[in-house]
C-alpha cells in the first residue's frame, strides 16, 4: 500500500495499491481539508464515490453541473469524466472516498443490473446509513486482518449494493428498524465514528434536537444511555481486532477511541466477563 499527499489536506490518508489480489480498488482515503481548499480539475478510469462526514463541499463538473454535498451525501463520478472540488465550509471538512471499477462488481453480480442505477454523475442526500459501509471498506483496505482479500471484496460488494438501495429504499422507510430518524442517525454516527469521545450535546447539535429530548428519545429507542452505546460499540470493534489482527492491545485499545489501556480492560471485561487477553486466546483459530 502506497500513501500520497494532495495539498489542503490537514489530516487522515489517501492509499493507492491497496490490495494485488483486489485490483478492482484503485485508491480510498478517509481525509479532513482546510477551509476554501480546492481540489483542481481531474479526471480518472476508474469510478470514485465520495461520503460527506462533516462540512460542505461544491462538486463541479463539466457542463456546469454543481453538487452541494453536506452531512451524509454522497457524490458518485464515473470514468473520464472533468470534475474538481471546493471546500466551502468554515469547520474542516471530512470525507471518505473509495476509488474502485464497477464493472468488476457488476460482472460478479450480473442480477443486480449496477449500470442501471449508477449514472455517470450522481449525489444523494440524508444517506447517513452509507457511512458504515464506506468506512467497512477502509477498514478492510488498511488494517491487517485475516482473509483480508475476500473481505475487501465483500466490503466494495456490499458498498455497492448498499448505494443501489439508496436509490429505493431509504432507511427511514425500512419497517424491520423501528426508530427515531434521529436515532438512527446518531446510531450510525457511533458506530461508524466510535474512536470519537462524542458528548450528549454534540450528538443532539448533530440531530438538531435538544439535549433532554434527544436523550429520552436514544434511550427509548436502544433500551441504553447513550454512553453505553458507544462503549459497546468500541467493543464490537475491539473483538473483531483481537480475533482477526496481531495489534497489540494498547494499539487495540487506542484504535478503539480508549484514552488508556487500563480503561479499554475495564470497559471490556465489564461488556464480555473476561479479559481482552483472554477473549483473544479463546478465539484464536
Amino acid at each position: 500500500m502506497k500513501l500520497l499527499h494532495q495539498d489542503g489536506i490537514i489530516s487522515g490518508f489517501w492509499a493507492t495499491e491497496i490490495d494485488p489480489l483486489v485490483p478492482e480498488i484503485v485508491d480510498c482515503g478517509d481525509t479532513q481539508h482546510r477551509y476554501r481548499s480546492r481540489v483542481a480539475p481531474h479526471l480518472h478510469r476508474h469510478w470514485e464515490l465520495h461520503y460527506q462526514v462533516a462540512g460542505k463541499t461544491n462538486h463541479h463538473s463539466v457542463g456546469g453541473r454543481k453538487f452541494i454535498l453536506k452531512p451524509g451525501s454522497i457524490y458518485c463520478v464515473g470514468p473520464d469524466i472533468n470534475h474538481w472540488h471546493e471546500h466551502i465550509s468554515r469547520q474542516p471538512v471530512h470525507a471518505l472516498f473509495v476509488g474502485f471499477d464497477l464493472a468488476a462488481v457488476a460482472a460478479r453480480h450480473p442480477e443486480w443490473d449496477v449500470f442501471r442505477h449508477f449514472a455517470p454523475i450522481f449525489s444523494l442526500h440524508s444517506v447517513h446509513q452509507l457511512e458504515r459501509s464506506m468506512s467497512r471498506v477502509l477498514e478492510e483496505a488498511t488494517v491487517v486482518l485475516k482473509h483480508q482479500s475476500s473481505g475487501l471484496r465483500l466490503a466494495l460488494d456490499m458498498l455497492v449494493l448498499d448505494v443501489m438501495r439508496a436509490f429505493s429504499d431509504p432507511v427511514g422507510a425500512r419497517s424491520s428498524v423501528a426508530k427515531h430518524p434521529a436515532v438512527l442517525r446518531a446510531t450510525h454516527l457511533l458506530e461508524t465514528r466510535f474512536r470519537e469521545p462524542w458528548s450528549l450535546n454534540e450528538l443532539a447539535d448533530h440531530v438538531e434536537m435538544s439535549r433532554a429530548h434527544f436523550a429520552t428519545l436514544f434511550q427509548q429507542n436502544t433500551g441504553i444511555p447513550l454512553h453505553k452505546f458507544l462503549i459497546r460499540a468500541r467493543i464490537s470493534h475491539a473483538e473483531q481486532l483481537l480475533r482477526n489482527s496481531e495489534q497489540s492491545c494498547q494499539s487495540i485499545a487506542k484504535e478503539c477511541g480508549f484514552t488508556t489501556i487500563q480503561h479499554f480492560s475495564r470497559a471490556f471485561k465489564l461488556q464480555t466477563g473476561i479479559t481482552p487477553i483472554r477473549f483473544r486466546q479463546q478465539h484464536r483459530v
